[in-house]
């Protein structure tokens, strides 16, 4: 199999590489702003929002702590780096978490929406 998952829609089938985007926000509204910005910008097919996840983590030479909302933004691969410049253009941190995994299977309706909803407008405002 060549790159990317098929993913069977009926008879047919087409070559698409799905993933999850996980980014991490220290606020209800930040992840707002994220979400409306990669839903209108028509980059993701939906953004789940996971309220009050805890974090620890090393930031100059010491070990934080923090409560963050976690985003996991459903995508094709072919889009990582738009989104990635969406979410520095709005995330507050200097070095915002933005980590992708690839998708072994997708649903093939689930596929079918995707395909039909991700249609990226470069040229829309957020």
């Amino acid at each position: 199999m060549g790159e990317g998952t098929f993913v069977e829609v009926g008879i047919m089938e087409f070559q698409e590489k799905g993933i999850l985007v996980f980014t991490t926000v220290p606020s209800v509204e930040y992840a707002g702003d994220i979400t409306t910005a990669l839903i209108s910008r028509k980059l993701a097919a939906c953004v789940s929002t996971l309220s009050e996840v805890h974090s620890t983590y090393w930031w100059e030479d010491h070990v934080e702590e923090s409560s963050e909302i976690l985003l996991m933004v459903k995508t094709f691969d072919r889009f990582f780096d738009e989104i990635a410049d969406v979410i520095n253009d709005i995330h507050p941190y200097d070095v915002p978490e933005i980590i992708a995994t690839p998708v072994a299977r997708i649903h093939g309706p689930y596929a079918q929406w995707m395909n039909k909803v991700i249609k990226p407008d470069v040229n829309k405002e957020y």
